[in-house]
């Protein structure tokens, strides 16, 4: 089991601070994005972000990961909204700095997340990504934590380029104790 410490409004989970993001936080997220070249995901998430501190996403919960009081990484959750769907929810936004890449934080974040939606006995988590290979670690952490390929939309983003659909079912997941009172 992960060590995991309390504050208010936050835990620190693996030696990380993990927390609720606040509209004072819109900064140093989108520095998360302008840190990777080509910058593939700035100016969408800039309007993400910016409607969902100005609550036009208000279904939509939104974390932070901290290093000594630097935001190093992203990521949220929406529940899907369509009528008579239960239980399932959409990864948002998993992202961390260029600069602090292959350290675990992704994997903190994903880890946390999962676990927040399973207090919230969701049934299957999705998350849509690119073809594109600048996403080929994401895709790596969506496989290893398993996650399957559930759809591949042709074409989605140019002639090249595919949106593919992964999904993990919560009830293929073992049942890993993990204790945390900062519920969203």
């Amino acid at each position: 089991m992960a060590k995991l410490t309390l504050h208010s409004n936050s835990i620190v989970l693996r030696g990380r601070m993990i927390r609720i993001a606040k509209k004072d936080d819109l900064e140093g997220i989108m520095a998360i994005f302008k840190s990777w070249p080509k910058s593939y995901d700035y100016e969408s998430a800039q309007s993400y972000y910016k409607n969902f501190f100005d609550g036009k996403h208000d279904a939509d919960v939104v974390f932070v990961l901290e290093k000594e009081g630097e935001i190093v990484g992203t990521a949220g959750y929406c529940l899907e909204q369509s009528e008579g769907v239960k239980g399932i929810y959409w990864l948002n936004w998993l992202y961390t700095s260029q600069h602090h890449k292959c350290k675990g934080y992704a994997s903190t974040l994903l880890d946390f997340v999962i676990e927040q939606l399973k207090k919230k006995n969701a049934r299957k988590l999705f998350v849509n990504t690119s073809s594109h290979k600048f996403y080929k670690n994401a895709i790596r952490l969506y496989v290893k934590f398993g996650f399957e390929e559930e759809g591949c939309l042709e074409k989605f983003y140019s002639e090249s380029e595919h949106q593919i659909i992964f999904g993990l079912d919560f009830k293929m997941i073992q049942k890993i104790p993990f204790d945390s009172s900062l519920s969203a």
